[in-house]
């Protein structure tokens, strides 16, 4: 009688220990799958996506921005007669984080003085930002949204459905190209690059 009492005390323990492990692996795995998705907004494919870019040759439109915790404001009508390369990201995103080094390497390469090369950040966490642009000495002039991705117009103007997005606005202020792929255009560039020479 008494192993069966013990039994049926330890039973409620062991559930309870049961069901606090699978709440958190459900925790665990719901993080994770709501940040593999959070670099998406609406569509669930990169071809969708890629194609609601802004197109080549069409104006850029501009946008303000707030550099150096908000000190100097720079618009994209005043970098007219530079190539500009904006990249759209966020420290929190799993696809953005994939390509880190390869875009701090691309833009310190075209850190030249007829390109400027531009982070937009939908980071809301200030701290967390700027602790990663550290970490990953990411160069060019960077700036972090004061709102939320979906709330942003600069991510609304220039169509930014997923994160990482890629421009290249050309010196007259147009589009040159567009992509949500970074080895697409490390090869825009490199073709571009032969092109002048």
């Amino acid at each position: 009688m008494g192993c069966n009492i013990q039994r049926w005390m330890l039973q409620p323990v062991a559930f309870m220990t049961i069901m606090k492990f699978t709440r958190q692996i459900f925790v665990g795995v719901s993080m994770a799958v709501m940040l593999l998705s959070a670099c998406a907004v609406g569509s669930d494919s990169t071809d969708e996506v890629a194609d609601t870019l802004l197109k080549a040759g069409e104006k850029a439109p501009d946008f303000t921005l707030a550099l150096e915790q908000g000190q100097r404001q720079l618009t994209l009508d005043s970098l007219q007669g530079k190539v500009v390369i904006v990249e759209f990201w966020a420290s929190w995103c799993p696809d953005c984080r994939q390509v880190t080094a390869q875009v701090a390497k691309l833009f310190q390469q075209y850190a030249a003085s007829d390109t400027v090369c531009v982070g937009i950040s939908f980071d809301t966490d200030a701290l967390q930002w700027q602790q990663y642009m550290a970490e990953h000495a990411l160069s060019g002039l960077q700036h972090r949204e004061q709102q939320p991705w979906k709330e942003s117009k600069v991510a609304a103007d220039y169509h930014v459905n997923w994160i990482p997005t890629f421009y290249v606005i050309n010196k007259a202020g147009r589009i040159d190209y567009a992509t949500i792929d970074i080895k697409e255009l490390e090869s825009f560039l490199v073709t571009t690059e032969k092109g002048k020479q």
